[in-house]
C-alpha cells in the first residue's frame, strides 16, 4: 500500500505512545512538549472527551482524553499518565495518554494510509500507520487536523464581557491594568466557578423549597423569597454534575424538601436571567474578589462553543496555579427554558394569595452583607464592602494596637488587618476554614476587618431598619451602629455597622503600611512588609503544590528523601517541601 504523503517530506520521526495497550503516535512537528498530569479544571457542558482546562506557564490549556476522543475503553490516571501537547494552527491542546512510549525514525515506505476496514471510530482520527519490524510492529499516526477540528471559540462570542467578540485576540498589555471586575466566587462539586457580583441581585440561605411536578430537571423546584416564590436551578444538575461526596444522587436530591439549616454551606444565589428572577444553587460561597482584566482569558478555542455556552472565560489567580469558570448568566437559560420556569413559578404562584404578575410596589432597600462575630449577627452595606477574601497568612506587626492583627499581602498591596472581635470588646480565638476577612475603605485607608464567617448578601427594606439603641448589648457601642435590621417578622436581628465609625482618624493613620507613621513605625512596618513579601512567594509556591495530589507529594518528598509522615495533611507535605527548598 502506498505512503500516499502520509508525513511532510521533510518529517520522519514520530513520538509513540500507549493508549488501551495499543500504540499510536503524532508526528514529532505536532508535538510541542510532553507534561505530567496536574490537577483539571473541568468545564461544565463540554463534549464527554474534553477533559477541562489546565495552566500551563501562564497559559490556558485545553485537555482531550484521548480514549474517549477514539472511543476507547476508560481508564484510571496513573503515574505514567502524560499530557501531549499539540500544536495545532496557533492553538496549543493537551491530549492524556496512557504513556509515553518513544520517539521513533521511521522511512517513507514504512508508511501507509490507513485501511479501509479499520474500525471507523479510530479511522476518522488517523494520518496513517507505520508497519515496523518487518511488519510485526503496527504503529498508528493521529492526526492532529482531525482530531481538533478548528473551531475559534473567540469569534463565536464566547469571550463574555470585557473581552468582545471583536477583540478577544486583544493581546494582555494593550488592556489597561485599572480594568477589574468584582466576582462572587463560588464552588460546585468541589470546583470553582465566578459570575461578576453585579449580575447577583442577593446572595441567601436555602430554605424550605417545595418540588413542583412537571418542571425541567434542574429545577429544584419553589422557595419563598419575601412574599414571593423563586424558582431554584441546581446548577451541578444544569451542568450534568453529581455531588462528589453525597450519599443521595443529584436526582434523588431535587425530591429532598430542604430545610434551613444554620450550619448549611450552601447559598442561593438570585439573579435575573433574561427578565426571569430565578435562584441558583451552589455548594458553597467562598469568597468575593477583585480580578483584573488582564488575568482573564477567552474560553479555550478547542472547546466547541455551542457545548460550553456557560463559560465567558477562565480567570487566572495565584499566578495562575488557580484557575476560576467565568458563567455566562445571560446563556443560562434558553428563551423556552426561561418561559417554561415562569409558568412553573405561576401555576404555582395562582394557589396562594399573591400574583407571579401583580405589580411591586417601588420600595427602598439595602444590600447587606451578612456577617457573624461572636454568635451574632451583623451586616455592611455591599458598596462599602470592596471584597471579602479567604485567611491567608498574617504576618504581625511589632508595636501595633492590639486590635490589629498584622498585614497581609493582597496581590502585592500591604493590607492592614483588624480583629472585629477585638475592636467589639469580645474574646479573640484560633482562625478556621470559616473566617473571612470584609476589605473596606476606611477615609483613604483600606483595611481588612476579620469575621468569624460571612453568611449572605441579602436586600433589606428601609421601613426595616431601624434607629439603633445607645447600647447595644454589653461591649458594642452603638457609635459603631447606624441601625437594626429586623427580618423574618421580627424574628431576625442584623447590627448594621457603621464602617466610618469603626476607627478613629488617628487610628487609621497609625496603621500599618500608612505613609503617615513616623520614622519608627515606618522601620518595623517596613520589616513586615519584607517578612510578608517573603511569606507570600512561600505560600504561592505551596499553592503550586497543593494541585497534586496527596499521593504524589509524598512520593515528590520521598524521591527527595524528606521525612515526611503519611498522616500529614497535603498543606503540611507541601509546606514543608517548600521549606526544604524543593520547588524553586
Amino acid at each position: 500500500m502506498e505512503a500516499n504523503n502520509v508525513l511532510p517530506e521533510n518529517i520522519n520521526q514520530l513520538v509513540s505512545f500507549t493508549l488501551a495497550d495499543e500504540e499510536f503516535s503524532f508526528p514529532i512537528n505536532a508535538v510541542k512538549e510532553i507534561v505530567r498530569l496536574p490537577k483539571i479544571t473541568p468545564v461544565p457542558g463540554v463534549s464527554e472527551s474534553v477533559k477541562g482546562i489546565i495552566n500551563l506557564r501562564g497559559s490556558i490549556l485545553p485537555l482531550i482524553d484521548l480514549r474517549k476522543r477514539l472511543k476507547l475503553d476508560d481508564a484510571r490516571h496513573s503515574e505514567t499518565t502524560r499530557v501531549i501537547v499539540i500544536r495545532h494552527g496557533e492553538v496549543n491542546t493537551g491530549m492524556i495518554v496512557d504513556k509515553v512510549n518513544e520517539v521513533l525514525h521511521v522511512e517513507k515506505e514504512q508508511i501507509e494510509s490507513p485501511p479501509a476496514d479499520l474500525e471507523s471510530s479510530r479511522t476518522s482520527g488517523l494520518r496513517g500507520l507505520a508497519r515496523l519490524n518487518d511488519g510485526r510492529r503496527v504503529v498508528m499516526i493521529l492526526s492532529e487536523d482531525k482530531l481538533l477540528p478548528g473551531v475559534d471559540a473567540r469569534s463565536q462570542g464566547i469571550a463574555g464581557p470585557g473581552l468582545t467578540t471583536s477583540k478577544a485576540t486583544l493581546k494582555k498589555e494593550e488592556l489597561k491594568a485599572e480594568d477589574e471586575r468584582l466576582l462572587i466566587v463560588f464552588k460546585l462539586a468541589n470546583e470553582e466557578f465566578a459570575v461578576n457580583i453585579t449580575e447577583v441581585r442577593e446572595i441567601v440561605r436555602v430554605g424550605n423549597i417545595v418540588h413542583v411536578p412537571q418542571a425541567p430537571d434542574f429545577v429544584l423546584g419553589i422557595m419563598p423569597l419575601r412574599n414571593e416564590l423563586l424558582p431554584v436551578i441546581d446548577l451541578r444538575l444544569r451542568f450534568g454534575m453529581t455531588p462528589d461526596d453525597d450519599k443521595t444522587t443529584a436526582s434523588e436530591e431535587a425530591e429532598i424538601e430542604v430545610q434551613n439549616n444554620e450550619t448549611d454551606a450552601r447559598r442561593i444565589l438570585v439573579a435575573d436571567i433574561g427578565g426571569v428572577t430565578t435562584g441558583l444553587m451552589v455548594n458553597a460561597v467562598s469568597e468575593v474578589i477583585r480580578v483584573s482584566q488582564r488575568d482573564v482569558d477567552p474560553a479555550p478555542e478547542t472547546i466547541d462553543p455551542e457545548k460550553s455556552k456557560f463559560i465567558q472565560g477562565v480567570g487566572k489567580l495565584d499566578n495562575g496555579g488557580r484557575l476560576l469558570m467565568l458563567l455566562d448568566l445571560v446563556r443560562l437559560l434558553s428563551s423556552e427554558e426561561k418561559e417554561m420556569i415562569t409558568n412553573v413559578a405561576e401555576k404555582q404562584q395562582e394557589k396562594g394569595e399573591n400574583s407571579m404578575n401583580r405589580k411591586k410596589e417601588l420600595v427602598d432597600e439595602r444590600q447587606l452583607v451578612c456577617f457573624s462575630i461572636a454568635n451574632e449577627e451583623y451586616g455592611i452595606e455591599i458598596m462599602q464592602v470592596r471584597e471579602i477574601i479567604r485567611i491567608d497568612v498574617i504576618t504581625e506587626v511589632p508595636g501595633a494596637p492590639s486590635y490589629v492583627s498584622g498585614i497581609v499581602n493582597l496581590r502585592g498591596d500591604v493590607l492592614p488587618v483588624i480583629d472585629l472581635r477585638c475592636r467589639f470588646g469580645r474574646k479573640t480565638g484560633q482562625h478556621s476554614e470559616q473566617n473571612r476577612i470584609l476589605v473596606v475603605d476606611i477615609g483613604d485607608q483600606r483595611a481588612g476587618f476579620i469575621v468569624d464567617s460571612v453568611s449572605e448578601v441579602i436586600s433589606i427594606p428601609e421601613s426595616s431598619i431601624e434607629t439603633a439603641p445607645q447600647i447595644l448589648s454589653d461591649n458594642v457601642s452603638s457609635r459603631y451602629v447606624n441601625g437594626i435590621g429586623k427580618m423574618d417578622e421580627g424574628k431576625r436581628t442584623i447590627i448594621l455597622v457603621n464602617t466610618d465609625a469603626l476607627l478613629e482618624r488617628e487610628e487609621i493613620e497609625a496603621l500599618p503600611g500608612d505613609d503617615s507613621l513616623n520614622s519608627k513605625a515606618n522601620v518595623k512596618a517596613e520589616k513586615s512588609v519584607e517578612s510578608a513579601g517573603t511569606q507570600f512567594e512561600r505560600d504561592k509556591k505551596t499553592g503550586e503544590l497543593m494541585s497534586l495530589t496527596k499521593a504524589d507529594l509524598l512520593t515528590r518528598a520521598r524521591e527527595l528523601k524528606i521525612n515526611v509522615d503519611a498522616k500529614m495533611t497535603k498543606k503540611q507535605i507541601a509546606g514543608l517541601l517548600v521549606e526544604q527548598g524543593a520547588i524553586g
